[in-house]
């Protein structure tokens, strides 16, 4: 017997569980996540005070490619094929939801519980569209609102910050 599904809930979910827990435990109680947060913060600052620039942004892009990597051997293992356009519709989603997960629990940065709370508030807003029967490229279109909301908090949250 396939094991697709536990406590009634695809493994799909519970696979982002344990990534948004491991990345959150990294970069909020590791040495590596606060390293990785300074050099976003101001490169020159982190280079000025010994942290190794290029190879904190080279482990950084290793490590996104290595899970965007294996999302995709899932997505893939999930329909059974994929094309190089396979997943196009993806990428509005992930961008909302990326900078919508930026203004919710961390605001001005960019945090794995604030996307996953961005990503289930985006795709209940689109069930909740698909049940009332509204045409899909009105999902689009909700999703760039989404964004929009998203990068005018930030440049709110931006303005009322004081001047570090």
């Amino acid at each position: 017997m396939i094991l697709t599904r536990f406590l009634g809930i695809p493994l799909s979910f519970w696979y982002a569980v344990i990534l948004t827990a491991v990345i959150w435990y990294i970069s909020q109680h590791t040495t590596l996540g606060r390293r990785l947060l300074f050099v976003g913060r101001g490169r020159e600052v982190a280079r000025l005070s010994g942290v190794n620039v290029n190879r904190a942004r080279a482990d950084a892009l290793i490590a996104s490619s290595t899970i965007a990597a294996l999302a995709g051997v899932l997505y893939t293992g999930m329909r059974g094929s994929a094309d190089p356009s396979s997943a196009l519709a993806f990428l509005l989603p992930a961008f909302a939801a990326a900078f919508l997960g930026s203004t919710t629990l961390y605001p001005g940065r960019f945090n794995a519980p604030g996307a996953v709370v961005a990503v289930y508030f985006l795709s209940t807003g689109i069930m909740g569209l698909n049940f009332m029967g509204v045409p899909s490229f009105v999902q689009n279109l909700f999703y760039g609102g989404g964004l929009v909301v998203a990068v005018s908090i930030s440049q709110l949250v931006r303005k009322r910050r004081p001047m570090d």
